[in-house]
């Protein structure tokens, strides 16, 4: 498996015996390394205020305001069913595309900008409950470490973004 920095990937001539690569973003939530595809990644900024929204659901951590637009922001902690453990001068907002829509998403830190080899992206084993199954597009290996490779259109279902949408415009 081949890692290279998304500067890396520009500079390397195309070559046809390379293997295709897709380039991610890196997250941490808790202990564990994710990554979602940087087509799907709007910006990435530290923490802001977030505005609480009234009655949404305990993942939902409220509002911000990004581009004069207002984004839902989820606690990926919380999304994750993970122990809370407060906020770091390393704690980030991803806004991220969801179904057409954008979503922030509160995780512990953005990592850094990588590409990973098709080839080397498993199915999704089915052992984890804390975790929605759907979400999850794959698993790869970074040097001694398992990224779990997110689904954006999976985190929130169309309904929980409908939700959302009439909670923010109330």
């Amino acid at each position: 498996m081949s890692i290279r920095t998304r500067n890396e990937s520009k500079n390397r001539k195309s070559v046809n015996t390379e293997k295709k690569a897709r380039t991610y973003v890196t997250l941490s939530i808790g202990n564990e390394l994710y990554a979602i595809d940087v087509m799907k990644v709007n910006t990435v900024s530290g923490l802001c205020e977030i505005r609480p929204v009234p009655n949404s659901k305990d993942f939902m951590k409220g509002v911000i305001t990004v581009q004069d637009m207002i984004v839902p922001v989820i606690d990926m902690r919380k999304r994750f069913n993970l122990a809370d453990t407060g906020v770091t001068k390393r704690t980030s907002i991803a806004i991220v595309s969801v179904k057409n829509r954008l979503i922030g998403l509160l995780v512990d830190a953005v990592s850094d900008v990588m590409d990973l080899e098709e080839m080397s992206v498993q199915d999704t084993p089915h052992f984890n409950n804390e975790i929605d199954e759907d979400c999850i597009e794959g698993i790869s290996r970074v040097n001694d470490r398992l990224v779990v490779i997110l689904n954006t259109d999976k985190i929130v279902s169309i309904d929980e973004i409908e939700k959302l949408s009439s909670e923010i415009n109330d």
